[in-house]
């Protein structure tokens, strides 16, 4: 099945027609989901998508065979009840309205996709701080952020996508110091 027709599958699913193209739309233009399930294939691990919005990472892993218990976060209400109208479609695949600077379960990979910039900064630390805590046990942590800083910081592996290719990637720290980097996305030269 192709991207495409992932993406029309996922937009099927949903019942306003602005969400249905805001999916299609998502699913075909985002990098983040493709490479988000090259890093996880292979893992058997329970699997927390932080920031889970409407769900769309949950289902698109499913639509492409990835098999580990998934659970979605968000503080948006909302955003949690119309993934769970689409979720009994799917396998293993749950939705919770909850705050992650309460705290992560100590056994599950996490995804963060794009979130820190919602949040303030002292709960930016704290979300941070957590995820990090997980890294520290060996859990996967995949981690697409605006924030470059914060996000290389934290990063065993990362990779710079510019208009949706990667242009450099390494180690977080080394990235984090690289000229180019700290130029273009860090404001330092």
């Amino acid at each position: 099945m192709t991207t495409n027709d992932v993406a029309r599958r996922l937009a099927s699913l949903y019942d306003r027609r602005g969400l249905r193209a805001y999916v299609r739309w998502k699913v075909r233009s985002d990098p983040a989901y493709e490479a988000v399930l090259r890093e996880l294939r292979g893992h058997d691990e329970p699997l927390i998508d932080l920031g889970c919005g409407v769900g769309l990472l949950p289902f698109f892993l499913r639509e492409n065979g990835f098999t580990a218990p998934i659970t979605g976060i968000d503080f948006d209400q909302r955003k949690i009840e119309v993934a769970r109208r689409v979720a009994p479609r799917y396998r293993d695949v749950g939705f919770i309205a909850g705050d992650a600077r309460q705290g992560l379960p100590s056994n599950h990979n996490v995804v963060m996709l794009d979130i820190l910039h919602y949040l303030d900064a002292e709960s930016q630390k704290q979300i941070l701080a957590n995820v990090a805590a997980l890294k520290s046990r060996g859990l996967t942590v995949l981690l697409v952020e605006q924030r470059a800083h914060a996000a290389l910081a934290i990063a065993d592996r990362a990779y710079v996508l510019e208009t949706g290719s990667v242009t450099l990637q390494g180690k977080g720290s080394d990235l984090l110091k690289d000229p180019k980097v700290r130029a273009a996305y860090l404001g330092t030269h």
